[in-house]
């Protein structure tokens, strides 16, 4: 352990000493304080809060993933074409603990530059702000329903029983997932609908219903309705197609259970309810929220400079930064390919090999896109702890895993030396 500090103490004092941090720093703090003045939004405080987190909090994320990778991969490849590596493996030292060390000395840096961006949104604009638990209602499991449309096309579609022979199942199961998951449900005018809602924690903290109606003809008509869930309701009169926050009070007995809508407009409206339908519970303030978005955020930024230690140790800088642009790149697109399923019927034998690449990228770089804690401060949803050290776990086994590959990769440089 000894060496893991000296190794790490040595890279700290050389991040403090580099102009390019210190302006770096620098920059991100003019961005989040000078960031408002520059970029125009509509004046109202819900305006000023949107556009600190997404784009001055958001940018500072995103430039320091880029900045900090590319700087993880100089730190190991750098200094062997400088032969300056060379003298460190001489010494009694595991070649991956000079991996780990320069992956938690990196990562340090980062972590701090994003703290002080983080510290200034919240001072500037998150002071008496607070965040809300959110909870999805109780779906069928969308492979279950894909399987379900499957088995009942198979056997009744002989057409469709020949396509999934020339193309495969697989990729049509995907299709019928994301078909499920985008399914629309529709309520009649003077009808109700109920989803249940069984995670739902009375905690004390006020209740509201976030939702998004839709007209299924495209008509931009007003909506009311009520809603009731236990002996909470709450009334609604809004335009469709925008994402309205119901607030519900309490107005009786009973223990929450199903939510209930009854639709009093004179038209149909419809949503999807595992996207547009979730239940609020007030959190706490919006100061414990970018706390734990910081440490997400570290956490996130540590898996990638730990690639980036790893890509640096094995291959040279200039196609070790191509490769982590590369998996930065396929971290941005492919979670909204995949979204967006395409119809492998349709499709032909190139965009199938296509989609499934997409896929493996997805599958690859899952660890970086599983959390997303700027959606989550910019919407005022609560970042979890649970979710925390989900993404912190996450992070000390990529480290330790990397760390571990790149001592190898280096000891087989020095074996070629």
């Amino acid at each position: 352990m000894r060496a893991f500090f000296q190794i790490m103490k040595v890279e700290l004092l050389g991040a403090l000493r580099s102009k390019v941090i210190f302006f770096y720093a620098l920059f991100s703090a003019a961005w989040i304080v000078f960031g408002p003045d520059v970029l125009k939004y509509d004046g109202s405080q819900d305006g000023a809060f949107l556009l600190s987190v997404r784009y001055l909090l958001g940018l500072v994320f995103g430039v320091s993933i880029v900045f900090f990778g590319a700087l993880a991969v100089g730190s190991v490849s750098s200094d062997r074409a400088a032969c300056r590596l060379q003298l460190a493996l001489i010494k009694p030292v595991r070649h991956s603990i000079i991996a780990l060390a320069r992956i938690a000395a990196i990562v340090a840096v980062g972590s701090a530059v994003l703290a002080l961006a983080s510290l200034l949104v919240y001072l500037s604009i998150g002071r008496g702000r607070v965040c809300d638990h959110v909870y999805s209602p109780l779906m069928e499991d969308p492979k279950i329903g894909a399987r379900r449309i499957f088995d009942d096309c198979m056997e009744k579609d002989r057409n469709f029983k020949e396509r999934v022979a020339e193309i495969g199942s697989r990729e049509v199961m995907k299709y019928l997932e994301s078909y499920v998951l985008d399914t629309y449900e529709t309520i009649d005018s003077g009808k109700s609908a109920s989803w249940i809602f069984p995670d739902v924690e009375n905690t004390g903290g006020a209740l509201a219903v976030r939702i998004k109606l839709n007209d299924m003809f495209g008509r931009t008509d007003a909506v009311i309705g009520s809603f009731s869930f236990g002996g909470f309701s709450g009334p609604l009169e809004n335009i469709n197609k925008t994402l309205v926050r119901v607030p519900l009070v309490k107005t009786g007995a009973g223990e929450p259970s199903a939510l209930i809508f009854e639709n009093k407009s004179k038209n149909s409206v419809s949503l999807q309810p595992r996207r547009d339908l979730h239940i609020l519970v007030e959190a706490d303030g919006f100061g414990w929220n970018i706390f734990r978005a910081w440490l997400m955020m570290t956490s996130i930024l540590a898996i990638v400079v730990a690639s980036g230690v790893f890509l640096g140790s094995a291959l040279s800088r200039g196609v070790a930064v191509f490769a982590l642009m590369a998996l930065l790149f396929a971290m941005v697109i492919s979670p909204a390919t995949m979204e967006d399923y395409p119809d492998p019927i349709e499709s032909n034998a190139i965009d199938r090999f296509g989609l499934m690449m997409t896929e493996f990228c997805a599958d690859l770089t899952f660890s970086l896109t599983k959390h997303n804690p700027i959606s989550q401060l910019e919407s005022s949803e609560c970042v979890e702890w649970r979710d925390v050290f989900s993404a912190s776990l996450s992070a000390l086994i990529h480290s330790a895993a990397f760390s571990a590959i790149a001592g190898l990769a280096m000891l087989r440089k020095s074996d070629r030396a």
